[in-house]
């Protein structure tokens, strides 16, 4: 499952591993502190798909990207959703 940002690629997460995001706003050696990232923005938005089919246009313009690649789930995440999630974010989502 690829994790993308257009312009910055896409982090492939392998099943049952996870990934450390920091957030790199924050003061030098300190790894960044999110929530000065949310002071800015109200949410942080993550896009699930297929790494497979993603591969197949990783090198292709970003619009090309959003059409030919499906996404399988969004995460728009405030603050809060992330504070009661205790900053963790599961793929499938589970409630």
């Amino acid at each position: 499952i690829p994790l993308f940002r257009c312009g910055n690629g896409a982090t492939r997460i392998l099943p049952n591993s996870q990934l450390i995001i920091p957030n790199e706003d924050g003061p030098p050696g300190l790894g960044g502190v999110w929530e000065s990232y949310f002071k800015r923005n109200k949410y942080l938005q993550f896009l699930i798909m297929d790494f497979d089919i993603y591969w197949e246009y990783h090198s292709k313009p970003c619009d090309i990207i959003r059409k030919c690649v499906p996404i399988l789930h969004v995460y728009r995440l405030t603050l809060e959703d992330l504070e009661r999630m205790d900053w963790k974010v599961v793929y499938p989502p589970v409630e």
